[in-house]
Formats: structure tokens, sequence, C-alpha cells
């Protein structure tokens, strides 16, 4: 953004997800995350609809409305958020304008039904959000102070080129109930110098008044930018590879450290705590807990200490007793996001009996080769009782591995090392699941990705055999969202 603070890694976020039918370079990149939840693997883009993607194949069967829930041009947040006590994921939509924002939070049990929406207007100016945060009663959002050229926001191209988020500049706190009343409380968080203006959510949590008071109190874990102007906030943006020595990067890159805020219901107070001052980024937690209080935190760290260094080793954060774990690997290597998988067991599914009348597969392979249909069983009973997944990329060979940790020893480094046959680039966000619907075998997989190979290379003819339906007005993509498993 002009003069100011956009996001860490210089692409141009605002230019493509302002002013929807306006803005003649907006694209639906859809890039940000993947999520899988109710038998639906999404891809999730901050400014337009999420795209569906074969779960096995990973081919894109293309935009989705949700079944009808959401409109064409209608925004949709780059991320969801699991509340464990009510097994729902919660998501939000943010229509932007340069007065002010209408947000609106849809919450899906694990059918991937519509069960929850609320809707509400924030006063508060533009609204840039692109993380969030639920417990089990609340969401909560922060929204960074802004100044929009309104003439140029509505003449320009490039619309995000028109916003300014000064340094130190003010930010508010959202907290919507997720309960019956809906009810929205905004209070402006405390300006102690450091803009509020990126921050990544780990997680929140309710935590019960010791004074008797029943009103809780919100505790939500971030990782929060030290509002440092780059280099690429003033304009000098470059090519990929964007960076390829330290010193580009730390012109290019903010300081990020790990906090802890406290919001007090009842008094409508706000407390900042600093839990590290390492160059931290992707913090993530065991998603079993997610809205509830955790104790462990995940995260990729500099090698340079509290300096401004990319994301490189692996750390644990304990929230109860202050102390972390970390591991580095060689100065070349690169670790990205960490991921928390569950240790489960996998456990063979009766064969099925094949009666004369079935239809052989299609590419004629003899049953009895492949491999035992399996369903799994999460087997974690403590909180880093599973394992911490993460992409190693090796700047020198330009390879990537997956690296596999247990999440009670982070500090011992690898258990297994992975080649994936090829380079990953660094800072993605991944996704893992448990769900046993998602445990097939490897010969299931390369047969849908066969059939995916096909489907796609029809092209154009190929969308348009699945763009509309009769006169329903229906995307085939979408039939399984209206009609659910019946199909």
């Amino acid at each position: 953004m002009r003069d100011g603070q956009g996001n860490d890694f210089p692409v141009p976020l605002f230019r493509h997800h302002l002013k929807p039918g306006l803005n003649k370079k907006r694209k639906n990149t859809s890039n940000t995350r993947a999520i899988y939840w109710g038998k639906r693997l999404l891809s999730l883009w901050e400014g337009g609809l999420p795209y569906k993607l074969d779960s096995l194949a990973l081919s894109t069967a293309g935009k989705s409305q949700l079944g009808g829930i959401l409109q064409e041009a209608q925004p949709f947040s780059g991320i969801g958020r699991y509340d464990h006590t009510s097994n729902r994921m919660v998501f939000y939509s943010n229509v932007q304008d340069s007065g002010g924002s209408e947000l609106i939070l849809y919450e899906f049990n694990d059918q991937f039904r519509l069960v929850n929406r609320i809707e509400t207007s924030l006063k508060t100016g533009m609204a840039l959000l692109s993380d969030f945060g639920v417990t089990e009663s609340y969401a909560v959002f922060v929204q960074p102070e802004v100044q929009v050229d309104g003439m140029a926001y509505l003449l320009k191209k490039d619309p995000g080129s028109s916003i300014k988020i000064g340094p130190g500049a003010g930010s508010y706190l959202h907290v919507i109930s997720r309960d019956i009343d809906q009810t929205l409380t905004t209070i402006p968080i405390p300006n102690d110098g450091i803009s509020d203006s990126s921050l990544q959510f780990c997680n929140s949590y309710e935590e019960p008044s010791k004074d008797g008071d029943k009103k809780p109190t919100i505790v939500f874990d971030i990782i929060r930018s030290d509002g440092t102007i780059t280099a690429r906030a003033n304009g000098k943006i470059k090519s990929w590879p964007w960076v390829d020595n330290l010193k580009d990067f730390q012109e290019s890159s903010s300081h990020k450290s790990l906090w802890r805020y406290r919001y007090n219901i009842g008094t409508m107070t706000l407390e900042k705590e600093l839990i590290s001052d390492m160059q931290t980024s992707f913090g993530v937690i065991n998603t079993d807990y997610g809205g509830r209080k955790h104790r462990y935190i995940y995260a990729t760290v500099g090698a340079l200490g509290s300096e401004v260094a990319p994301p490189q080793g692996i750390a644990k954060f304990d929230m109860e007793d202050g102390t972390k774990q970390v591991w580095f690997p060689k100065e070349y290597e690169f670790c990205g996001e960490p991921v928390y998988a569950p240790r489960s067991e996998r456990i063979p599914l009766p064969k099925k009996i094949k009666s004369d009348d079935d239809d052989d597969d299609d590419d004629g392979e003899d049953d009895e080769n492949d491999e035992p249909k399996m369903t799994s069983k999460i087997i974690d009973d403590i909180e880093d009782g599973g394992y911490i997944i993460s992409i190693l990329l090796n700047g020198k060979t330009k390879e990537s591995h997956l690296l596999i940790f247990q999440a009670d020893a982070i500090v011992k480094g690898p258990i297994a090392r992975v080649p994936i046959g090829m380079g990953v680039p660094h800072g993605l966000h991944g996704c893992f699941t448990a769900d046993p619907q998602a445990c097939w075998p490897s010969d299931e997989i390369e047969r849908r990705t066969r059939l995916a190979d096909k489907m796609e290379s029809r092209g154009n003819r190929w969308n348009e055999v699945k763009s509309d339906f009769s006169g329903l007005g229906l995307r085939l993509d979408d039939f399984e969202e209206y009609f659910g498993d019946i199909l």
C-alpha cells in the first residue's frame, strides 16, 4: 500500500481484491490457503469465491458458491477457523468500502451445512482483514486504522495505492458474539507505538473470570509485525524471486514476534504481553484445540534471534512455563509452515465382495492387486502427542523435502525426511486432515489423477459441460452442496 505497510511478501494483494466489478486488475488467485472440511477440499482467497478441488487428484473443479450461500461476486475469507467445542468451521465475508465494511460470519457443521450466519456492519472505516480468531462463543477481529484517498480509490485501476497505514497507526478490536444475541463490541486497541495492522492469529480461547464475574477474558495469541516501512511498501516492488540475499530480505520484511493479548469482556480493556522476540512466522497449534485453551504453539523462526531473517527453523513455544524448543537445518535450508498431524492408526476396511454385474475398473487392473481400503482412528491422548510436518527447501539444489518431527521432541530434529522430487516455493500455507474419509490408498489416488488429467485435457469443452445444468441454474460442482451425499 502507498507509503505504508502491506503484507511481507511482495505480492499485490490489495490490487486484486478491492472493488469487485470496477477493478480491472482484479483476479481471483485463490492461493491463500487450502482447507479440507466436510469431505470438501477448497482453496481460499480473501477477495473472491473459493475454488473446489478434487481431494484425490488435486485437480480444479472451479469456483463454488457453496450451494448458493455466496453470491457470484461476493468475497470470502482466506482462512477458516475450527471451533472444537461445536465441531464447526467458521469463515467470514468482508465487503469493503472506503467508509466502512459489511462483515458476515458463516458457520458450517462437519457435513458442510450452514448452521449459523451472522451479519454486522463495521463503522470504523474500511476494514482490511486477513485473519481472525474464534472461541467457544465469540469471533475476534483486529482492524487497522487506514487512510483512504476517496477520489483515487474510485478512479484508479489500482485501488491499493490509495490506501495508507502509517507507522504506529491505531487499530480496533471487534468481538462478535456467536450466541443468540449476536452482538458486536468494538473498542480501540491501546497504541504502544507499533501498528496492529498485520496480525497472524495462532489461536483464541475464553479464560474464566477469577473474581466471580460471569464474563470471561478472551485470550488470543498472535504473531505481530513491528510495523517497519519496507522498501517494497514504498513502491519498490521486485520481481520474482524477490530476494536472493539476507540484506535484500531484511530490507523487504519486517520483524515479527509472538504476543499474547487478553481482552476482559467485563471491563472492556485489552492487555498485551510479548512472549518471544525471535523472528517468528506461521504460528499453529494442534487443531484439536481450536477455540479452546492450548499450551503449545509451533512456528518457523529465523536463525538470527530477534533480527529479521527468513523463516528457517522450527520452534515449539510452551505458553505455560515460557520455555521453547528450537531446531535449525543447515544454513542453506529453510523450513516452511509447520502443520500439526495427529497420531493415528490405519485400520483396513472389510473387502467389498464383487458381484458378476459389477463393472471392471477403468484401468483393467485386478482388484486383488490393489491396496486395501483403509480408515483411520486418532490415538492422540496429549496435546503434543502427534507430529509436525514441514516442507524444507534446499537453497543449493532448489529441491524440497518433507520433514516429519515428533511434536513433543522438536529439538531432536526430524524423524523422517522424504524427498519430494521437485522444488516447492518457500513460504506457502498447507493443511493436513485426519478425516477417515480422506484415508485413500495410493492406487485409488492414481486412478483419480488419470481421470482428472483426461477431463482437464478437454479444456473449454469440459468447462462448458459443467458450467450450467438444465434450467436449474446450478453448476455441477455445486450439486453435492445442495443435495448432500445422495448423488
